[in-house]
This record gives C-alpha cells, sequence and structure tokens, in this order.
C-alpha cells in the first residue's frame, strides 16, 4: 500500500458516501412532496368542514321558515272558516287552533332568531377557512417549487461525482476495487477508515499488537480483524 493509492481510495469512498447520501435524499422526496401537499389538504378539508356546517345551519333557517310559512296559511284557513262557521262552539274552536299556530309562529321565530346569530359565525369560519387554505396553497408551492430546485441540484451533483469517480476507479487495484465496491454495496458506509487511538474507526474494537504493527509498517493494506474494513493511520494522508 503506498500513500498515493490511500489518497485515491478515500477520495473515491468520499464521493461514493455522498452519492449514498444524494441517493437516499432524492428517494425520500416522493414522500416529502406527498408530506407537503398534505397540508394543503387539510386546509382543504377545513373549508369543506365549514361550508357544510354553513350548508346545514342555512337549511335550518330554511326549514324554520317553510314552518312559519305552513303555519301562517293555517291561520288564513281558519280565518276563513270562522266566517263559515254557525256556532260559537266552533268559532272558539277555531280561535283556540289560531292562538295555538300563533303561539308556534312566535316560538319558530325565536328559534330562527337564534339561528341566525349562529349564521353570521359560520360565515366567518368559511372566510377564515378560505383564507387559510390559500394561505396554504401558496406556502405548498413555494415549499414544492424549492423541493423542485432541490432535485434538481442534487440529480446535477450526483452526475457531476458520477463522471469523476471512474478516473478514480481507473487509478486503483482492480482487486482492491472489487473489495471495496462489494463492502460498499451490502454496508453502505466506509470501508476505509481510521485507526486512533489503537482501535478501528468504523466497529470500534481494540485492534490487536500485530494489527497495529501490520498498519505502521504500511507495507500493505492492513485490514480490522473483527468487522474487515481497511485501517489507515491518518498520519499517512499528511505525509
Amino acid at each position: 500500500m503506498n500513500a498515493n493509492a490511500l489518497k485515491t481510495l478515500l477520495r473515491l469512498q468520499e464521493q461514493d458516501l455522498t452519492l449514498l447520501q444524494l441517493k437516499k435524499e432524492a428517494q425520500g422526496i416522493p414522500a416529502r412532496r406527498e408530506s407537503i401537499l398534505s397540508r394543503s389538504a387539510s386546509a382543504e378539508a377545513g373549508l369543506e368542514a365549514a361550508k357544510t356546517a354553513l350548508r346545514a345551519r342555512e337549511a335550518e333557517i330554511k326549514a324554520v321558515e317553510g314552518a312559519v310559512e305552513g303555519l301562517k296559511e293555517r291561520i288564513t284557513r281558519y280565518r276563513v272558516q270562522e266566517m263559515e262557521v254557525k256556532t260559537n262552539e266552533s268559532y272558539r274552536a277555531l280561535e283556540q287552533e289560531i292562538a295555538t299556530c300563533e303561539q308556534e309562529i312566535r316560538t319558530e321565530e325565536d328559534r330562527e332568531l337564534e339561528l341566525m346569530d349562529t349564521l353570521e359565525d359560520l360565515q366567518k369560519d368559511v372566510a377564515r377557512a378560505q383564507k387559510e387554505l390559500n394561505a396554504a396553497k401558496e406556502a405548498v408551492q413555494v415549499d414544492l417549487t424549492r423541493l423542485d430546485e432541490r432535485m434538481d441540484t442534487v440529480r446535477e451533483q450526483f452526475n457531476g461525482i458520477k463522471q469523476t469517480r471512474e478516473a478514480l476507479i481507473a487509478e486503483l487495484d482492480p482487486e482492491l476495487v472489487k473489495r471495496y465496491l462489494a463492502h460498499l454495496s451490502s454496508k453502505e458506509d466506509a470501508y476505509v477508515v481510521p485507526a486512533k487511538q489503537q482501535t478501528c474507526g468504523g466497529c470500534h474494537m481494540k485492534l490487536s499488537p500485530q494489527t497495529l504493527h501490520d498498519l505502521n509498517a504500511a507495507v500493505k493494506w492492513t485490514p480490522c480483524t473483527f468487522c474487515g474494513r481497511l485501517l489507515y493511520d491518518p498520519a499517512q494522508i499528511s505525509a
């Protein structure tokens, strides 16, 4: 092992780890997009709920108005019948029916007033929900634009690194590259790690005296006897 090969392999590893990061980020973008879109979906649901409540209240008011009109029509019929009855008893019965209808009208009109009082609040709820939806859509569009821009950047960085890494691979021993790529494919982490304080920078196990001797000799690539990663002395990089 020589210092140049080590530096080349470390540069390749750095690029490949960056590629893995970029790939994972790209894979996570669809989920991030769905999460962003869900914000406007939630606001849309809120607006629809507010509109549904408003429509229900308007229907209640309309039903009350219909009931009042029906009662007034009954009173009109009773007034006509009063002009045709022959006895006081029949007349009094019609008057009682009219009085009952008038009481029911007052009750319905009081209920209508109560409903009308809440109608304005529901209208405000709809207006507020619409405003929130508009704001959510605007924010969603901004975030989606940023996400698309980030995806373009990720794609550009990924393609740029892919082009340069081939030159680094060409400088290295094919058998070493094969071992390196096998580890990268299965572990997706660093294959070449520093030995610090007599421990492996990958698995953090304490290195044997023989391993440390081989590492210091720097004659060949020295693997960790525990995890199989290749070890290097950080001093070799600055040499």
